[in-house]
C-alpha cells in the first residue's frame, strides 16, 4: 500500500486523519476495510496503466485507449488492428461481414475498449469479468510456463463477444441493423466461456 494514512469524515464536514504504523500495515489482511480505498487506488492504477513509467507494449493499460482515434499510429488503433487480424484468423467470414457493410471497428469498438465493457453485460457479469481482468495483470505463468498477455487477454474479450453474436449479424443485411447487435449485446451470453476464449487467445508457450 502505497499510503499509511486514511482520512475520514467526522461528520462535522471535518476531516480526521488515522494513521497506521507499518506493523498494522504488514499484518492486514486481504479483505481489511481500513484499507480499502489504497487498495482500490491500486486496482484503478493497474488497470489504468502508470504514464509516468515506461511503456509495456504487452502489459494492458487502459489510459491508452482515449488516444486520438483518428491518428492511424495511435494506440487505439493498433489496437483495432490487432482485434480485426484476431477476428479474421478465427472467423474469417464473420469478419468480411463486417468489412461488406461498412461497420468501421471505433463505431463499437471505442465504447468497448474504454468503458472495460461496463455497459455491456449484467453488473454481475461486468464483475466477474473484471476479476478476470485484473487477474490477468498479474501475468501470471502457467503451468506449462506459458504467459498471458493482459493487453491480449483485454483485446480478446472484444473478439469473443463478436463470436458469440455472429449467427446474429451474419443474419443481417442492413447497417443500422448491424450496428443496433453490436450496441446492444444479447442476453444470457456465458461470461465464462466468453473469458476462457480469450484467455486462449492471449497465451503464448
Amino acid at each position: 500500500r502505497r499510503d499509511d494514512e486514511e482520512k475520514y469524515d467526522d461528520g462535522d464536514g471535518l476531516f480526521a486523519t488515522t494513521s497506521y504504523d507499518e506493523r498494522e500495515i504488514a499484518s492486514a489482511g486481504s479483505r481489511d476495510y481500513r484499507f480499502v480505498e489504497h487498495d482500490a487506488h491500486a486496482l484503478f492504477e493497474a488497470f489504468m496503466g502508470d504514464a509516468r513509467s515506461e511503456r509495456d507494449d504487452e502489459r494492458l493499460a487502459l489510459g491508452t485507449y482515449y488516444e486520438d482515434a483518428t491518428t492511424p499510429t495511435s494506440p487505439i488503433c493498433a489496437a483495432f488492428r490487432r482485434i480485426e487480424n484476431a477476428l479474421r484468423s478465427l472467423d474469417e467470414n464473420l469478419a468480411k461481414k463486417l468489412v461488406k457493410m461498412e461497420v468501421e471497428p471505433q463505431l463499437y469498438l471505442l465504447r468497448w475498449l474504454r468503458l472495460g465493457f461496463g455497459r455491456e453485460f449484467h453488473r454481475r457479469d461486468v464483475l466477474t469479468l473484471w476479476d478476470a481482468i485484473f487477474e490477468s495483470l498479474s501475468a501470471a505463468i502457467g503451468e506449462n510456463g506459458e504467459t498471458m498477455s493482459s493487453r491480449d487477454f483485454y483485446e480478446g474479450i472484444a473478439v469473443s463477444v463478436l463470436m458469440t453474436m455472429r449467427n446474429d449479424i451474419l443474419s443481417l443485411d442492413d447497417f443500422g441493423a448491424v450496428m443496433s447487435r453490436l450496441q446492444n449485446v444479447p442476453p444470457g451470453i456465458q461470461m465464462q466461456h466468453m473469458i476462457a476464449r480469450a484467455k486462449a487467445m492471449a497465451v503464448t508457450g
